[in-house]
């Protein structure tokens, strides 16, 4: 928790620390609201990511039925 920048440098600081390939969030828990858990994962794509030395992986095509994200994060 805190600000954009805050949580943008402690990332950095533990990806520089840690040996990271991989980072996974889990930002809906058990009694949270669903709107809740979507906005903190809105906020953190716009305002974390690109504050940070993260990359997002490219978005692959899908054969099953899933979703798509465009590079904004509207639904394909």
């Amino acid at each position: 928790m805190g600000t954009p920048e805050e949580v943008a440098r402690e990332i950095d600081s533990m990806t520089k620390t840690i040996r990271t390939t991989h980072l996974v969030l889990g930002m809906h828990l058990p009694g949270l609201d669903p709107a809740k858990s979507q906005r903190s994962m809105e906020l953190f794509a716009k305002e974390v990511v690109p504050a940070s030395p993260l990359k997002a992986a490219p978005q692959r095509k899908s054969d099953g039925p899933s979703s798509q994200l465009r590079e904004d994060g509207a639904e394909i």
